[in-house]
């Protein structure tokens, strides 16, 4: 299959089965004996068995699951649940589209304890959430142990059976306006990891606590030591905001180090170490951005890093303002440069009057002055430990190229002449 597109995930081998163990009837679709294309690869005939998963290939390599191709439900729970369900729910209050969550449906069965003089309440009681509880065990933790958030239901509703249709399948409609119902700020509360909501205590927790509220728009009494930002209504967008918000306050909390430590608890924590943490080279440590506090929340050491990074760009470790891990991006396009077409390679062309005169002297002290304002155009990136550094210099030398082309010829053409020739030259 071509990157992007979807199919079947096969398996191949000898030791591949030749049927269900326990289900020696069931239809051979499932382990074809003949594949029509095996033979164009190879003439081998090692056995197959079509896994049902719908995958594709990442432009990267990887191979990304994308659904089931007959809907079927991996038993991933406990073996003491006989019936479940999980389904994506836009919870009340969102807009459709807008935020959804993950919710597993357990069928309790004979151990489901109903009160019919409170049968208006949608929310689970305490009862069935203790059975549930017992039942489940700490699942919602190793699940979130080896699959990734959006993969995780933090939220478990507990039935005495699940609702059918007339055709004997479940009734996902039904499921679906069930947990609709339920306000998004109450969706934390049907987390197994929450058995009682622990307040904010310290002042890192409360001070997190009313960030979490502004961005979250919740009421800060309902948001818990334990609490979980993508539980109760955060995403990525919002953990950029949250971020902003703590930087606002006098606080460096970046987005990654928002979704390694998700809990407000732990949150927190990572914000007390970082204000307790030595500044480096003797900064005050006012809470805003620090030069390279980006190595040190990853406990590299920084002294160290100055000298490596100063003998592959030849620049005296005091010319180093700042430096920190590049991003996915900046990597991908510094290794695109670095091709033959140097692609990602940008040129910005300044077209002045010719009749009015440039004064070149003038034009270079402006740009000098434009690479000291801006840090950007003073990074240079370098490889270590695998990585690509991004590291800013507090004054690098600019190197001016001035040429003088003919009147005859026209500013585009000299321009794409230019820059036909510069992508040529050794980077």
């Amino acid at each position: 299959m071509p990157v992007g597109a979807v199919g079947e995930l096969m398996a191949e081998g000898p030791i591949v089965a030749r049927e269900y163990m326990v289900d020696a009837d069931k239809p051979h679709a499932a382990f074809p004996v003949d594949v029509p294309w095996r033979s164009k690869v190879s003439p081998s005939h090692a056995r197959f068995c079509r896994t049902g998963d719908l995958v594709k290939y990442a432009p990267d390599g990887p191979i990304l699951n994308i659904c089931r191709r007959d809907g079927q439900l991996k038993r991933f729970i406990a073996p003491s649940v006989t019936a479940l369900c999980v389904e994506v729910i836009v919870p009340h209050g969102e807009a459709p589209g807008k935020k959804a969550t993950l919710v597993t449906f357990i069928a309790l069965g004979e151990d489901f304890q109903a009160d019919d003089d409170d049968a208006s309440n949608i929310l689970p009681s305490a009862a069935n959430r203790e059975c549930l509880i017992s039942k489940l065990g700490d699942v919602e933790r190793r699940l979130s142990e080896v699959l990734p958030q959006h993969m995780v239901p933090h939220a478990f509703f507990p039935l005495r059976s699940l609702p059918l249709t007339v055709s004997g399948k479940i009734d996902r409609r039904e499921l679906r306006e069930i947990a609709a119902n339920i306000p998004l700020t109450q969706y934390s509360g049907l987390s197994l990891q929450v058995t009682m909501k622990r307040k904010a205590l310290t002042p890192a927790e409360k001070t997190l606590q009313s960030l979490w509220n502004q961005v979250l728009s919740a009421n800060a009494s309902n948001i818990g030591s334990d609490d979980n930002l993508l539980d109760i209504g955060g995403d990525s967008l919002k953990a950029m905001r949250l971020s902003a918000a703590a930087q606002r306050a006098g606080f460096n909390l970046p987005v990654a180090a928002i979704f390694q430590t998700l809990s407000l608890s732990e949150m927190a924590k990572r914000l007390e170490a970082a204000a307790n943490a030595p500044s480096h080279r003797n900064h005050a440590n006012c809470g805003s951005y620090q030069p390279f506090s980006c190595l040190a929340m990853e406990n590299e050491d920084v002294d160290v890093g100055e000298e490596h990074v100063a003998r592959q760009i030849s620049f005296d470790p005091l010319e180093i303002e700042d430096a920190a891990w590049a991003s996915d991006m900046q990597t991908k396009m510094m290794e695109a440069s670095k091709l033959p077409e140097r692609f990602a390679v940008y040129y910005v062309i300044l077209d002045f009057d010719r009749n009015t005169g440039v004064d070149t002297r003038r034009l270079r002290k402006a740009c000098r002055k434009v690479v000291k304002h801006y840090p950007a155009l003073r990074t240079l990136f370098v490889y270590r430990k695998g990585r690509m550094l991004q590291t800013v210099l507090r004054s690098p030398y600019v190197e001016f190229d001035e040429r003088t082309f003919g009147l005859g010829n026209s500013i585009e053409d000299e321009t794409d002449a230019y820059v036909a020739q510069d992508r040529l030259r050794e980077t």
